[in-house]
């Protein structure tokens, strides 16, 4: 039940009250608050938004402007008009200038003040609530829009009494995300499918309590679950380590394990019987959890998250799903701990405040002059360290969240706290849950609703025909993730120190020569300076990002472009001049040398010393589920996205291998699938020309070369062919990504959009059922909304239903290249399978077998694998590495795989791992990195 205050007011009162508000500070800030619009006395259907924007604000109308035009279009696919509706805001005021969402506290005053009063003479039978704030309003168990968006659900209001509540994404969320739009659309037909009846309000409850309970007797636990067969697990851990496990092998129950129990038992069940089914919820978090406490299953694994996955959920967290699937209301995982938690963060915080700080040294910056419109030289005087936690304290006392507000905290201050109080600021955790039915309960819940998931996604993968890439590719991957999560990859901090050093000294000299061409000090972090810098000093004409704000781009690729027109305009003028000549392409260089230094010591460097642990490795999280197309990503370090060109092949160098049982040097091993995507291009489009050059092993990128502009290898000097060679490549495989000519010309300067589009269409032209397999990948996409590769993984391309051509044609590309990157990424997998699974040691003979195999797989880099592997087992290793690669899959032509070998990622190659090898054979090969 939600509240509402009795109103005697009518309409047209109630309206000028909110015009004439004073009841917040926001008041008035941008002009009088806005009152709802109405066309007759009352409407069946009331639609709230959060707050005002700039075209509302301004005329003091809600729902207007480019929003209020989407609106009218999304009204008539539920069959209702402007005039049929009562269009209002949860919060009257426009937030902010970028329109950010209203505070909590006033959001509740307004609600209190206003929105109840209109709710009680509109008289609603249907509420429909646009965008996150104005959901929770009426929904304040819900997270996110994702979670609750199309759900009719019936509340109760008091003081009015029951009234359906329809809550969908903002018409404005579609109009800065167009991957929303179909989804919108949907939300707005489905209401018209409620206002007739077709659709029925659910009722959402809270998981049963029931069933919920806690034991110790691991022993009978063990028996209970083996007879069951199939069972779902969760752990709970936080930053004390683990707090407990629970398990369900049935609707409505859940049965917790807590820190401290007698856990072998369960250790022999999930290590001693591969015929066990265990459910989960991110098995590759659990996994982690449950290796750290000595438990390593070897059972059969089902993972609701990546079944969701690959059906294209827009939600895959397990209280989302619960909420849309199942009609129950999870507890949130923060409003658990953080009633509990608080406690300990305020009194960190009072201890904390009592303490002598040092005064802040005075720190020269460049700021930004107002008046002048210019960077100016400040000195910044930080505020005292103890006057900021006082302050901190009081807004706590008022209400503010302790751990919402040390998020946002600058970092200098946090450090300045944590050193003086010599430990960490006590984020909340389970362990912090004092009433520990509460806590129990809501592990048990986790492991209830995952079991229940399954079922209802196993059906709908079945259906959709994902099936096969779930139970043969996904699942049987997600251990190998694990493993290689645990082993991690060995770092050279005395290299990356170096490396540091004189990155942050190429930096700052860098800095200083821009400072001396323009002969002006500002700030390369600011784009506000960039801006000004390219238009007052350079003459530099920059895109503009937004028609309202005017602010001008200052990326990479708006710099370079702010060269072409340069370039053109020069040319225009008949000004005969070398642009590298110029002061603008110099001091634009100089930038992107700068920034590109920046990325490369604080992206980097600096993160792979933050992030090794005690042992000299990084260990980056692998995310199975992020990447649409079934590649892998990675994060906390993302190790997937060191290019291995230029500066990043340095930053590749940091990476060595460790060592073996006997304490040797091993060896880094990468193995890197051939012109992957163009092969399975060839095969998919059935091109016999590349079919027949793949299976003849010849240069497909020379017989590019040969079909563009009529040359062989030989006809030219080595460089130029070398030079010609990359653009060759760099066309295939962008052509196969759906590449425009502009877009290649961004990727390759030296060639114009002219020439790029003239290669593009010879290059198809030699190629035609390449050009005609593309063609209809683009037609499906736009019949279907969604394509499908050979492996049967469907990739939705919403794009292709915006209005904005632009978009659109990124949906066609994005179809284009799906096919073949998923395929790609399946293959792989499959390959780490093989490998990963046994296959590898299967196969190895005599004293290797006997002694164990120490080969580990490190890593996954789209199409590549590194391997760490001792140099004793290289002779053995690497043919049957490569040679499970070929065959991951059986494919018309050979997949060939490429095999290099070194102490230092960043420079492998082919030539050192045959010295490794021949020198193993004779027992003389030792390098150090």
């Amino acid at each position: 039940m939600v509240g509402v205050l009795h109103s005697a007011l009518d309409l047209e009162e109630i309206k000028a009250g909110i015009t004439g508000c004073v009841a917040c500070p926001y008041s008035g800030r941008y002009g009088p608050c806005v009152p709802g619009w109405w066309a007759h006395d009352r409407a069946d259907v009331m639609i709230v938004g959060e707050a005002p924007g700039f075209n509302e604000q301004a005329d003091g109308i809600p729902f207007i402007g480019p929003s209020g035009k989407w609106l009218n279009e999304l009204l008539r696919l539920a069959d209702l008009s402007r005039e049929r509706v009562y269009l209002t805001n949860a919060f009257k005021q426009r937030p902010s200038l970028t329109n950010s969402s209203p505070p909590p506290d006033h959001l509740a005053t307004c609600v209190n003040t206003w929105l109840w009063k209109e709710v009680q003479q509109v008289r609603p039978k249907v509420i429909v609530p646009v965008g996150k704030s104005a959901i929770q309003v009426f929904l304040p168990d819900v997270t996110t829009v994702a979670q609750a968006h199309r759900i009719p659900r019936t509340v109760v209001i008091e003081g009015y009494g029951e009234v359906v509540v329809f809550p969908t994404y903002h018409p404005a969320a579609s109009l800065h995300n167009p991957m929303l739009r179909k989804s919108v659309q949907d939300d707005f037909r489905a209401l018209g499918s409620l206002l007739r009846g077709e659709l029925e309000s659910v009722e959402l409850g809270p998981p049963p309590k029931e069933g919920y309970y806690e034991t110790s007797d691991t022993e009978w636990l063990a028996g209970y679950l083996k007879q069951a067969g199939t069972f779902s697990l969760d752990t709970e851990s936080d930053q004390w380590g683990f707090w407990g496990l629970s398990v369900s092998t049935k609707e409505g129950e859940g049965i917790v394990v807590r820190r401290g129990a007698d856990l072998e038992p369960l250790k022999h069940l999930m290590g001693d019987n591969p015929d066990l089914l265990l459910v989960g919820q991110n098995l590759y978090y659990d996994l982690q959890v449950l290796a750290g406490i000595g438990i390593e299953p070897k059972c059969r694994l089902w993972d609701t998250m990546i079944a969701a996955y690959l059906l294209g959920e827009e939600s895959q967290g397990l209280k989302e799903m619960a909420y849309r699937k199942l009609g129950v209301v999870m507890t949130r995982y923060e409003d658990l701990v953080g009633q509990y938690g608080k406690e300990r963060a305020v009194d960190y915080l009072q201890q904390a405040a009592d303490l002598g700080y040092p005064v802040p040294p005075e720190e020269p910056s460049l700021g930004w002059d107002k008046k002048k419109g210019e960077p100016i030289w400040k000195v910044h005087h930080r505020k005292l360290t103890r006057a900021r936690v006082q302050a901190l304290l009081k807004d706590i006392d008022a209400g503010a969240n302790p751990f919402e507000r040390w998020a946002k905290w600058e970092d200098e201050l946090k450090v300045d706290v944590e050193r003086m109080m010599e430990e960490r600021f006590p984020t909340p955790g389970i362990s912090d849950v004092s009433h520990s039915t509460d806590a129990i309960n809501y592990s048990a819940s986790d492991a209830d609703m995952t079991l229940r998931l399954k079922p209802i996604l196993d059906a709908e993968m079945r259906t959709l025909g994902v099936g096969w890439l779930f139970y043969n590719v996904e699942m049987p991957l997600v251990p190998i993730l694990v493993d290689m999560t645990r082993v991690g990859m060995e770092v050279d901090p005395d290299y990356l120190l170096d490396l540091q050093k004189e990155l942050g000294g190429r930096m700052q000299a860098q800095l200083q020569e821009v400072w001396e061409q323009t002969g002006v000090c500002f700030s390369p972090q600011s784009p506000r300076q960039v801006a000004w810098l390219c238009k007052e000093k350079l003459g530099l004409e920059l895109t503009i990002l937004s028609k309202k704000t005017r602010e001008p781009s200052t990326n990479d690729d708006a710099l370079a472009d702010a060269l072409d027109r340069l370039q053109e305009k020069l040319k225009d003028e008949g000004v005969d001049v070398e642009l590298k000549d110029t002061l603008q392409a110099k001091v634009v260089k100089g930038l992107l040398n700068y920034r590109g230094l920046s990325k490369m010591k604080s992206t980097y460097v600096d993160t792979y010393l933050e992030v090794m642990d005690s042992s000299q490795r990084v260990h980056p999280t692998i995310k199975q589920t992020r990447v649409k197309t079934g590649r892998l990503s990675m994060a906390d370090p993302n190790l997937m996205n060191v290019s291995k060109l230029g500066e990043g092949r340095r930053i590749r160098g940091a990476f060595v291998p460790g060592l073996d049982r006997s304490g040797r040097q091993m060896l880094l091993v990468s193995f890197d699938y051939s012109q992957l995507e163009m092969r399975l291009m060839a095969i998919d489009a059935g091109c016999v020309s590349m079919l027949r050059a793949f299976e003849a092993g010849e240069d497909i990128h020379g017989d590019t070369m040969y079909a563009i502009w009529g040359i062989r290898k030989g006809d030219l000097p080595e460089h130029e062919w070398d030079a010609k060679r990359t653009i060759a490549k760099n066309l295939g495989f962008g052509i196969i990504y759906g590449v425009s000519a502009y877009g290649f010309h961004r990727q390759n300067r030296s060639t114009s959009v002219e020439e790029a589009d003239q290669y593009i269409q010879q290059w198809l032209a030699a190629r035609p059922e390449v050009r005609d397999k593309m063609e209809e990948r683009g037609r499906a996409a736009l019949e279907e909304g969604s394509i499908t590769d050979v492996f049967g993984r469907v990739v939705w391309v919403p794009e292709v239903y915006v209005d904005d051509k632009k978009v659109r044609e990124e949906g066609v590309r994005t179809a284009i290249n799906s096919p073949t990157q998923g395929a790609a990424a399946t293959l792989i997998k499959m390959a780490m399978i093989d490998i990963g699974s046994g296959g590898l040691a299967a196969r190895v003979e005599g004293e290797l077998r006997a002694r164990g195999l120490e080969t580990r797989m490190l890593l996954q880099v789209h199409d590549e694998l590194i391997f760490e592997v001792p140099v004793g087992e290289l002779s053995k290793v690497v043919p049957l590495i490569k040679d499970l690669m070929a065959h991951a899959w059986e494919f018309p032509i050979p997949m060939p795989v490429e095999a290099k070998g070194g102490m230092r990622w960043g420079y492998l190659s082919e030539e050192e791992l045959d010295r490794a090898i021949e020198g193993a054979k004779e027992g003389a090969y030792r390098k150090e990195p």
